[in-house]
């Protein structure tokens, strides 16, 4: 794609670089794990790190919501998840993946809670999407539409303590129905917004739409943002 437009930061420096599609040739070669071509990246960011691979060790089938809510739990799986209507999903295991079928949809929240997460595909219809891990989390192919009346966001802050290596590509967040009482569609802080807790944070490739409020990413250390779109027909709703 000629002459895309990419956005590179660091705490609070940015960088904004006009790429075109020959610097597109390299897939991060030197940062093990890349799922994504980030391009050529400045000094400022190349660096930047790539959530590292699940270690699985079990392979699991996943056809309805009682099967899915045991594997969640189960460190080391790789489940294969059909199509299906499935509850909250609350993934508190570490070294797991999981797969989606493009219909397989999630009408509640979404939360990843432990480490080391590989989730591709599938919907979520009711939201939101929370990132409550310490890291290593890879999210790819996801389409999340959160239905809110207030107050709900996909927030990514992660918890009180330190956290490392998250990347979100090739995916879409919505918002509809938001307020102005902090309906983001991507929600990135650290604690108190100012402690610069969270290390290298990738979004490439998403679509980012909300009716409140779009995105907020704030104290990061390493923050790539490459070949994504945020929704900007209205005005926050928060000013």
């Amino acid at each position: 794609m000629e002459n895309l437009l990419r956005i590179y930061t660091l705490v609070l420096t940015t960088l904004i670089v006009g790429c075109n599609s020959d610097d597109n040739k390299n897939l991060n070669s030197n940062h093990s794990n890349s799922k994504y071509d980030l391009g050529l990246l400045p000094d400022i960011v190349a660096d930047v790190e790539w959530p590292s691979e699940p270690n699985t060790t079990e392979q699991l089938l996943v056809t309805n919501d009682i099967e899915f809510q045991e594997a969640i739990s189960v460190n080391g799986v790789s489940a294969k998840v059909l199509a299906g209507i499935y509850n909250d999903v609350n993934i508190t295991c570490n070294d797991c993946e999981f797969i989606l079928e493009d219909n397989a949809e999630i009408q509640g929240n979404l939360t990843f809670t432990g480490n080391h997460i590989h989730w591709v595909g599938g919907r979520v219809t009711t939201g939101p999407v929370v990132m409550n891990s310490t890291g290593d989390i890879l999210i790819d192919n996801l389409h999340s539409i959160t239905n809110t009346n207030g107050g709900e966001l996909n927030n990514f802050s992660g918890p009180p303590t330190e956290w490392n290596r998250v990347a979100i590509i090739n995916s879409t967040l919505e918002v509809i129905n938001g307020d102005d009482s902090g309906d983001w569609a991507l929600f990135v802080q650290g604690k108190n917004g100012t402690d610069f807790r969270e290390k290298n944070f990738i979004s490439a490739n998403i679509h980012l739409e909300s009716d409140a409020q779009n995105n907020r990413f704030q104290s990061i250390q390493n923050l790539v943002v490459v070949d994504s779109y945020f929704n900007s027909n209205i005005t926050s709703k928060n000013n």
